[in-house]
């Protein structure tokens, strides 16, 4: 018989960790939880793309893509008054891929919760925007 084939335990079951069916095999075929698979896959941060970006391509694309984010990041949104959440960073979004996820901001953004509203309901966007530059 191939040694390869006998399953071998490498350390002691954690039942703090790992649960208590962690060391049966049939519990492991099983497949994790849709949510918990998301949740696992979304861990990796924007600092390990970089790095892995630095070893295929090259500091200098690095580089570019992390001063791109800076500068975006840098933007502060939208002029006042317009129709849209006055933090949307849609640039932002755009480069760290954020643009194609529904989070509580898209859905739950209401006029009276933007700091434009205090300004009169009739306002155009040059005069919020003179106010703001206090011209």
């Amino acid at each position: 018989m191939d040694s390869s084939s006998i399953p071998v335990m490498r350390s002691p079951n954690d039942l703090m960790v790992n649960g208590p069916n962690s060391d049966n095999f049939a519990a492991s075929a099983i497949q994790a939880h849709p949510v918990d698979r998301m949740q696992r896959g979304t861990k990796s941060t924007s600092s390990l793309d970089v790095d892995s970006i630095r070893r295929l391509y090259g500091s200098a694309l690095a580089m570019r893509l992390t001063t791109e984010r800076i500068n975006a990041s840098n933007v502060g949104g939208r002029l006042p008054g317009l129709d849209a959440h006055p933090n949307s960073n849609t640039m932002l979004d755009t480069l760290t891929g954020d643009d194609i996820t529904i989070d509580f901001g898209d859905y739950l953004n209401t006029r009276m919760s933007r700091p434009e509203t205090g300004l009169g309901e009739n306002r155009v966007v040059h005069d919020v925007m003179e106010a703001k530059l206090g011209l």
